[in-house]
C-alpha cells in the first residue's frame, strides 16, 4: 500500500514538473527575438519533448474518450484538449519547416508556409494552453488548500485581495492582447510578426504573462459557469 502510494506520489510530482516546465519554456518561446536561433530551436526540441511526456503520462484521458457522459464541463474542456493538441502539432510541422540548426538535417525546409503557420499556431497554442491551465485550477487550489490552512479571517481577506489582484492583471492582459494585435496572428490577417528588438524582455514577459492569466481566468470562471448551468 506504502509502494502504491510512493510511486502515486512521484507520479504526481513529474507531471506537475512536465507541465510547469512546458508552461514556462513556451512563455519564454514566445520571445523568439530575445534568444539566439540556435538557442530558441533548443527550448522547443525541450517543449516538444515535455509535451510527448505530458500526453503519455495522461494517455487514460484518450482512452475514456468515448467513455462516459458528456457534461457541458466535460464537452468544453475536451475541445480545448483537442484544439490544443491541434494546435501544438502545428506548431512542431511548422517549427521543423523553419528550423536552421537543431532539425535542419532533416531537409524539411519550407520557410513560405512554415512561416505562416508557426505565427498562427504558437498564437494559438500560447492561449489554448493557458486556457487549459483555467480548467484545471480550482484542483490546483484544491491541492494548495490541503496543504496551506489559514485563519478564516486571514483566508477571506486573502481571496478578495488576490481577486483585487486577477482583475488587475486580467485588464491589463486584454490591453497587452490589443496593443500587441495577437488576433490579427491568430487569423492570419497579417502576414508577419513584427518584433521589436529594443524592448525590454521583462516588459514582453510581463505582457504575456497577463495574456497568459487572462486566458487561464477566462477557463476558469468558464468551467465554473459551466457547472452552475448543469445544476440548474
Amino acid at each position: 500500500m506504502d509502494t502504491n502510494k510512493t510511486t502515486t506520489h512521484i507520479v504526481k510530482i513529474i507531471r506537475i514538473t512536465v507541465d510547469a516546465g512546458m508552461y514556462i519554456l513556451f512563455l519564454l518561446l514566445m520571445g523568439y527575438h530575445l534568444f539566439e536561433n540556435l538557442h530558441h530551436e533548443m527550448l522547443g526540441a525541450a517543449v516538444f519533448i515535455l509535451f510527448f511526456i505530458h500526453n503519455g503520462l495522461n494517455w487514460r484521458w484518450y482512452k475514456n474518450l468515448f467513455k462516459g457522459k458528456y457534461t457541458l464541463s466535460r464537452s468544453l474542456q475536451t475541445v480545448c484538449n483537442l484544439l490544443l493538441c491541434a494546435a501544438m502539432l502545428c506548431t512542431i510541422a511548422s517549427a521543423l519547416m523553419l528550423s536552421r540548426d537543431v532539425f535542419y538535417f532533416l531537409n524539411l525546409t519550407n520557410s513560405g508556409l512554415g512561416r505562416k503557420l508557426h505565427m498562427v499556431a504558437t498564437v494559438w497554442t500560447f492561449l489554448l494552453e493557458s486556457l487549459h491551465l483555467g480548467f484545471h485550477w480550482e484542483a490546483i487550489q484544491k491541492s494548495i488548500k490541503k496543504k496551506i490552512t489559514l485563519p478564516a479571517t486571514l483566508a477571506i481577506v486573502t481571496k478578495w485581495f488576490f481577486r483585487a489582484v486577477l482583475l488587475a492583471v486580467c485588464l491589463y492582459g486584454l490591453f497587452a492582447f490589443r496593443s500587441r494585435n495577437l488576433c490579427n496572428e491568430m487569423f492570419l490577417l497579417t502576414e508577419f510578426k513584427f518584433m521589436d528588438f529594443e524592448e525590454p524582455p521583462f516588459r514582453f514577459f510581463a505582457d504575456h504573462t497577463a495574456i497568459s492569466l487572462l486566458a487561464a481566468a477566462a477557463g476558469f470562471y468558464l468551467k465554473k459557469l459551466a457547472v452552475r448551468c448543469a445544476l440548474r
